[in-house]
């Protein structure tokens, strides 16, 4: 249904679905990326932790992000000239800049298309994450861990098998980081076939990003 009301009124406007691929369209300005359900093995389990994810993008530059968690009631909104809310009120990314104090969710995904090639570099990683930073925590859901992200609940966001098969978790998230004055980066790493998503403050960004590449 709300496939089907967009593509009413904004019939210029392509998609991504994950799923009803069937639905996809391509070559146009303005993509929407639509993850009914981020985290349906959760609700399908009657656990607690699941999203609503709808993200638009200009070419491959994120514009409008939105995550509703309906659990909660919280919806996490943000646009081009719009800044990232919660429910109405403006957020922020974390400010904290020391990677040793640094709340971080990491999603390692394994058995992804990935898995058997780069299961070594993903624990091996995950591992310099934990030496590294206060603390890593797996929380297994892309579009909420980059809603955190945005809202500073959490400092950063990396997804260490790179949801190549999966964009439509991390559109709406991208666009809620940079409307709340963070940064994202697809992370190209030598060796690596995917990139690599980190989302947080620069700084952090950054830093996460060296432990990646060495």
């Amino acid at each position: 249904a709300f496939y089907k009301s967009l593509s009413q009124e904004f019939p210029d406007l392509g998609f991504h679905l994950e799923e009803h691929p069937e639905l996809n369209s391509e070559h146009k300005e303005y993509t929407c990326f639509i993850d009914p359900i981020d985290g349906s093995k959760y609700f399908a389990k009657q656990v607690p932790f699941f999203a609503i994810s709808v993200g638009v993008v200009r070419g491959e530059e994120p514009v409008l992000g939105a995550v509703y968690n309906p659990i909660s009631n919280q919806i996490y909104m943000g646009a081009e000239g719009i800044p990232t809310t919660l429910n109405g009120e403006s957020v922020r990314i974390s400010s904290n800049t020391i990677l040793k104090k640094a709340v971080i969710s990491a999603d390692l995904a394994s058995r992804k298309e990935n898995w058997n090639e780069e299961r070594v570099w993903m624990t091996q990683k995950l591992s310099d994450l934990i030496a590294s930073s206060g603390k890593v925590r797996l929380f297994g859901n892309g579009a909420l861990s980059c809603a955190w992200t945005a809202s500073g609940g959490i400092d950063a966001f990396v997804s260490l098998w790179g949801h190549g098969s999966k964009p439509f978790d991390l559109m709406a998230g991208k666009a809620l980081i940079k409307y709340a004055g963070g940064k994202t980066i697809d992370l190209k790493i030598p060796g690596i076939k995917q990139p690599r998503f980190v989302g947080g403050n620069e700084r952090l960004v950054d830093k996460i990003c060296e432990i990646l590449l060495r």
